[in-house]
């Protein structure tokens, strides 16, 4: 009796955790990127896996939005967003835009992490209707948090 969505990076072996995704009402998953040597360079990881398990969940009939965080330095570029667009026209009929934020940047001195690493801007509301526009453009339903 207990409503369960899931929030996932979507970086999971699919048949170890299929029968728990299928208990979900809901999934909630971040696709980032689409150039797997540029995910892997943010991220460390490929995202192939992401991809077919997005694919999976979706093929499957679990009710699932996609995020796009929006990191303006990385993934608003235009060729991101229509492969992204082109990906999702394929597979996925919506997606989300995530506005990249810094209230996690705390958290780094308190783990000793690669503080300095990666520092993004956070995108503006102009930059944010651009890439709501042009996935629209390219077909996409997308819902955009401003």
């Amino acid at each position: 009796g207990i409503s369960m969505w899931l929030e996932t990076c979507g970086y999971f072996t699919y048949e170890r955790v299929s029968d728990i995704l299928g208990q979900m009402e809901h999934i909630f998953m971040d696709i980032k990127l689409m150039d797997e040597k540029l995910h892997r360079q943010y991220t460390g990881r490929s995202n192939r896996i992401i991809l077919e398990n997005a694919q999976r969940v979706y093929q499957r009939g679990i009710p699932l939005t996609v995020r796009i965080p929006c990191i303006p330095e990385v993934s608003l570029t235009e060729n991101n967003l229509k492969e992204t667009a082109d990906f999702m026209l394929r597979h996925i009929p919506g997606a989300e835009l995530l506005p990249y934020h810094r209230l996690g940047e705390e958290k780094y001195d308190a783990i000793k992490a690669g503080k300095d690493k990666y520092i993004f801007s956070v995108p503006d509301r102009h930059l944010m209707q651009q890439a709501e526009a042009l996935l629209t453009e390219q077909g996409l339903n997308v819902v955009s948090y401003r």
